[in-house]
């Protein structure tokens, strides 16, 4: 083995068209170890209508070698939302055509979860970092019920009826039994693929308690270890005091962001008392920013728009406290360690990862999750007790840098590759 690895990063979609955080995550990684003199390819999947989804693509994305396999979302069933040799056929391609020495999974929606096998024939490591629930739960990876209900972990009837209400139909029916029996399938299934995986990574404690808890990953086979962040969202700005309390909001405006529960918060507090922020993009859900337009009432709540992440720290030291309002558990935030990193703290859900990186009363508070009564308390506390601010932000914590995670993630490779 040459001193230069081959590394290659499966995910499901790609910047600059989806600029969330996994995505940025894996492109932050992948720039870094190609810093590092690796050899580095992006597989991902990308819309495309009008191509069949049988179409690979290969480009240049700022040096960085990126294969894109077209996915219009067209399942043909439930199984097909899982299995797609279509998915397969292009994996083999791009392995045949980069001959990585190592297989970094970060996503494998869109993909095929057969990839894993596949790759593990290939006679190549695989190491899986986990940013979410969608190897256990099929509404979108979110651990939650319609409604937004927290869910505690999978269970055969629960879940298939969950599955009814966001998924593609099951080949063999739609009765009850035919959704338990097609998610039951898909648990097995996903059961048998992560048995190729050779190391799962999980960016925070609560999310590798869950995999575990669920008997999908052995506890030898994952660890915790945090995401890195790169230099421009660990720089922090100037932070200019205003005459009242400037709130900020950084991420996807969707519904599952808990974005209206901020802004009926927003609305209880005094014209003078506080501002609003809203940075996201505005036309991934049109329909939910309309509605978001029209609960807010307050006259300082700003629509600002899309925004360059190299803009962040800018943004952050105009703002004095950043809310995370979001309706599922999360696992590891990186607007979180974007605000704690620029000396803001945070006011968020009180589950989750969100609770595992905010400590209440020490770098940021709780509210009840998806309450706005709850939230409208907290942001009256910083508004009314006098030094309650300044103490928070006299303990933010320090994140690894995305050059320490770099390193921690090519001595892993390195491992995995060393004769047993």
């Amino acid at each position: 083995m040459t001193d230069a690895l081959r590394i290659l990063y499966v995910v499901h979609q790609f910047v600059p068209r989806h600029v969330a955080g996994t995505e940025l995550y894996t492109e932050h990684l992948a720039r870094g170890m190609k810093a590092r003199g690796h050899h580095v390819a992006v597989f991902a999947t990308e819309a495309y209508h009008g191509e069949p989804q049988s179409t690979l693509r290969e480009k240049d994305l700022d040096g960085l070698r990126v294969f894109e396999a077209v996915h219009n979302n067209a399942f043909t069933d439930f199984e097909n939302s899982y299995l797609d040799p279509e998915k397969e056929a292009q994996f083999e391609r791009v392995l045949e055509e980069f001959a990585p020495d190592v297989v970094h999974v970060q996503h494998l929606c869109q993909h095929s979860l057969n990839d894993l096998a596949i790759a593990k024939r290939h006679g190549l490591p695989i190491v899986y970092t986990l940013h979410e629930f969608w190897l256990l739960c099929v509404h979108n990876g979110w651990l939650v019920r319609p409604g937004y209900e927290l869910c505690a972990g999978p269970e055969a009837a629960a879940c298939a009826a969950c599955a009814k209400t966001c998924c593609p139909a099951p080949k063999a029916g739609t009765g009850e039994r035919e959704w338990i029996d097609a998610w039951l399938a898909r648990d097995a299934t996903v059961r048998a693929a992560l048995e190729n995986v050779d190391l799962f990574v999980s960016p925070s404690h609560f999310l590798r308690e869950r995999f575990v808890e669920a008997g999908l990953i052995a506890a030898e086979k994952i660890i915790a270890s945090d995401n890195g962040s790169p230099p421009h969202t660990l720089r922090r700005g100037p932070h200019d005091d205003a005459d009242h309390l400037r709130i900020g909001f950084l991420g996807t405006l969707a519904e599952w962001k808990g974005i209206h529960v901020l802004i009926e918060a927003m609305n209880r507090l005094g014209d003078d008392e506080a501002s609003l922020e809203l940075h996201g993009v505005l036309e991934y859900f049109p329909q939910y920013v309309e509605r978001l337009r029209d609960l807010a009432r307050h006259p300082r709540i700003s629509f600002e728009g899309r925004y360059d992440n190299t803009r962040v720290a800018d943004i952050l030291a105009g703002i004095d406290v950043l809310v995370v309002p979001s309706l599922w558990y999360e696992n590891s935030p990186i607007t979180i360690h974007e605000a704690f990193s620029s000396g803001v703290p945070v006011v968020a859900s009180g589950v989750g990862g969100m609770a595992e990186f905010v400590e209440h009363e020490k770098n940021g508070l709780h509210f009840e999750i998806g309450c706005s009564d709850s939230l409208f308390a907290a942001l009256r506390r910083l508004i009314d007790e006098e030094g309650l601010l300044q103490r928070l932000r006299s303990s933010m914590p320090v994140f690894k840098t995305i050059e320490r995670d770099c390193a921690d993630q090519e001595a892993r490779y390195r491992a995995l590759l060393s004769p047993r």
